[in-house]
């Protein structure tokens, strides 16, 4: 069955499960002679239909039509690497070929080219389950915030990146009394406050911040800022936004407390060697602030 658009003939080959093509052509004659060769190297395309709905189901476009004038989802599927394009008669594609190429080389070119583009999606998939499996290493489940190895590469790269005028505040932040809750009303409600907890802070923070669930109730916080005057303000805000928002979902009012310390370039380097003493700093910080009754935030160097 041929298919006319825009006065192009396209032809389709019939089904094949290794690779299809769809051949875009000008002249009838040469298409015919195209869609033969292309069989010729066990290469079959879907319905023209088909390949213009939506998604490319194509593996490769023969063509001497400028890629411009192939529509937008045939060039679409070829920038996301899902179709590749064969085109002859010159100019950009994945494969150009000199307007007097021989059959020969136009088979070989769509036989070979239908393999990159199955080698690229595959490693398109495989790069997409990395990714699915990092993100769900690297985060934890119930607050769907970062976890303590979310963290742990988090603050590596923080620390390292230290610049001149840049100053970085390490911060631990934990809801006070958050065991009565859970003794008293359930693990159940518990967890719901973390939840609802873990929200505030996200809220509260800058797009520049970070923070991640280390474990329990305590969280793990890194602001970029000038200096520990900066740090505090921050901080401040941060926590009350954590009652605020469990009185507004009904839930037991908790106050937070916080304790953190601040590396700049130029100590850095003497002051926090590594980010575990940076971590420890802050969370010796927290435990003053939480055995003087907490709701408060205290700085390492206090």
């Amino acid at each position: 069955m041929f298919v006319t658009c825009s006065d192009r003939v396209i032809i389709p080959m019939g089904e094949f499960s290794a690779a299809t093509v769809l051949v875009v052509c000008d002249d009838l004659a040469k298409a015919r002679l195209w869609a033969e060769v292309v069989r010729g190297e066990g290469l079959g395309v879907r319905q023209a239909g088909e390949a213009t709905e939506g998604s490319c189901s194509a593996d490769v476009v023969l063509t001497d039509v400028p890629l411009s004038e192939l529509g937008p989802e045939l060039c679409e599927c070829r920038k996301c690497g899902s179709a590749g394009v064969v085109l002859v008669g010159g100019g950009p594609a994945d494969v150009g070929l000199p307007s007097e190429a021989s059959l020969r080389e136009i088979g070989l070119a769509c036989r070979l080219l239908a393999e990159i583009v199955r080698l690229r999606r595959q490693l398109g998939i495989q790069q997409q389950v990395q990714d699915r499996l990092t993100m769900e290493a690297t985060t934890d489940p119930l607050t769907g915030l970062a976890n303590r190895r979310g963290w742990d590469r988090a603050i590596g790269a923080e620390l390292a990146a230290l610049g001149a005028g840049r100053g970085l505040c390490v911060a631990m932040i934990d809801l006070d009394r958050l065991k009565s809750v859970n003794d008293t009303q359930g693990y159940a409600v518990g967890d719901r406050v973390l939840e609802v907890a873990a929200a505030a802070l996200g809220r509260a923070l800058r797009s520049t911040d970070f923070v991640a669930r280390l474990g329990g109730d305590e969280f793990g916080l890194l602001l970029s800022v000038p200096d520990a005057g900066a740090a505090a303000a921050v901080l401040e805000r941060v926590r009350r936004a954590v009652p605020a928002a469990l009185a507004e979902a009904g839930l037991p009012v908790l106050t937070a407390s916080a304790g953190y310390v601040v590396a700049d370039a130029d100590r850095a380097a003497a002051a926090l060697p590594c980010p575990d003493k940076a971590l420890a700093a802050a969370a010796e910080a927290l435990h003053r602030a939480k055995r003087v009754g907490g709701d408060r935030t205290i700085c390492a160097a206090e």
